[in-house]
């Protein structure tokens, strides 16, 4: 790929492919292993990553996550993705102000995609006012993503 894609990884993502590594969440991550895409992060996202990763109801349903398995992961991410220190506030989100991290790293990078499978987060993506004035970014569900960098790779590949 000439110029890696620039991503934003929500947290309900991050968790699936802890949960589900072969699955579409999962091959997300592999686009970030073989470098054909830049993902970054900041001390909040991080923060909600771990979050998520060691609580107990999700924990309680699922026993492959185990406090080694948790650690390994936000490890894996720590090595690979770009840590954004203070990311703008660019926007406020009040539909759903935990998403607003997520948003504003999104915005303060300049990124290309956010893939989540967040409601909230899909609906801002495809408002009228967020599309006119960040028609940069777009918001896909991770089996869309995969395919767009599909597409992507092809279409470089064919000249």
């Amino acid at each position: 790929m000439a110029q890696r894609v620039k991503v934003i990884y929500d947290t309900g993502v991050i968790l699936q492919a802890a949960l589900h590594p072969t699955g579409p969440a999962g091959q997300t991550l592999r686009l970030l292993e073989h470098e054909k895409i830049e993902a970054f992060i900041s001390g909040r996202i991080r923060e909600e990553y771990a979050d998520v990763l060691s609580r107990a109801d999700i924990r309680a349903k699922n026993q492959y996550l185990t406090d080694e398995r948790a650690q390994a992961v936000l490890e894996w991410l720590d090595e690979r993705m770009t840590l954004v220190i203070n990311p703008t506030r660019v926007i406020e989100y009040p539909r759903d102000p935990k998403d607003e991290p997520i948003v504003n790293l999104a915005l303060t990078v300049r990124a290309d995609y956010i893939v989540t499978r967040d409601r909230d987060l899909f609906d801002l993506g495809k408002s009228r006012e967020f599309r006119l004035l960040f028609p940069y970014v777009q918001v896909l569900d991770p089996v869309e993503f995969v395919q767009t960098i599909d597409r992507i790779e092809q279409s470089e590949e064919m000249g």
